[in-house]
């Protein structure tokens, strides 16, 4: 009995050694770890390096004043939407730093007597602006912006819409009901001939078919990348004041309420921009 107590005390011990030595095994509770994976990082070229790009989510359209504002025109990005500015400096809209200046400089003035092409000036709160208008390139474009121009549509209106290193628009009237009178007179789209290069300038449009009427911008740099494809047709292009339009007072993309500046004319813009800046005068210019 004594050998057999013996043999089972060895035997236990061998086990509790055997024991000791063998790895245990992993707990099996079922543990839920949330595995989150990092945000995607967007990157942007950096636009003070030679050829950086930034990229404007804007639009460039003419809104309906009646439908939601999404902002403004869709040329811009949002216009329609994501068109890229391709400028090397931005600024951004409270003003600061430059306003789009990229060293583009806009084709000469054309030949005087050239049947294609009518001078219109903007005088504007901050300068002249002239325009050469092409009737080669858009030709029902270039027809209609002579008829608004003689209609004295533009006179007062504000720029309602400034984007430093993208564009600058107008294109409400100062009076509402002049812009009631014309808001509605569109024309048939046409091909982009030209395209949305600096100093280059279009009107805006909704996006629907056939809905370009009084809106018209210029860009400050070269958008013909993120534009033309959108059928913005330039009809004209500066000729000189470029440095004028790149001085107007930024306004930002959606802060001016277009459904009210139609409805309430240029006090509504002077409410929000009190040094905002307006075309005092647009007329046409006589060859001599």
């Amino acid at each position: 009995m004594r050998k057999v107590t013996i043999a089972v005390v060895l035997a236990l011990l061998t086990l509790a050694v055997l024991a000791a030595g063998c790895p245990r095994h992993p707990d099996t509770t079922n543990v839920s770890v949330d595995q989150q994976t990092p945000p995607p990082v967007t990157t942007t070229a950096d636009s003070t390096k030679p050829g950086g790009d930034t990229k404007v989510d804007v639009d460039v359209n003419q809104t309906d004043p009646n439908a939601p504002q999404t902002e403004g025109d869709k040329t811009a990005g949002d216009a329609a939407k994501g068109g890229d500015a391709g400028g090397d400096k931005t600024g951004d809209a409270n003003g600061n730093g430059d306003a789009g200046k990229t060293g583009d400089t806009p084709p000469a003035e054309p030949a005087k007597g050239d049947a294609n092409v009518t001078t219109v000036m903007l005088e504007t709160s901050k300068g002249n602006i002239t325009l050469a208008v092409h009737k080669d390139w858009s030709p029902l474009g270039a027809a209609h912006f002579i008829e608004l121009v003689n209609a004295k549509y533009y006179d007062g209106a504000p720029w309602f819409r400034v984007m430093p290193g993208f564009m600058c628009q107008t294109g409400i009237a100062a009076d509402p009901e002049v812009t009631k009178k014309w808001k509605d007179a569109t024309i048939q789209d046409e091909p982009v001939v030209q395209g949305n290069k600096a100093g280059y300038v279009a009107f805006g449009q909704s996006g629907a078919p056939n809905s370009r009427s009084t809106h018209f911008f210029i860009n400050y740099v070269d958008n013909s990348a993120g534009l033309d494809g959108q059928g913005f047709a330039c009809f004209a292009q500066v000729t000189a004041g470029m440095d004028i339009a790149e001085k107007f007072k930024p306004t930002g993309d959606g802060t001016v309420d277009q459904g009210q500046l139609t409805d309430k004319g240029i006090s509504y813009f002077k409410g929000i921009f009190p040094d905002g800046d307006t075309i005092t005068r647009a007329y046409v210019k006589e060859d001599k």
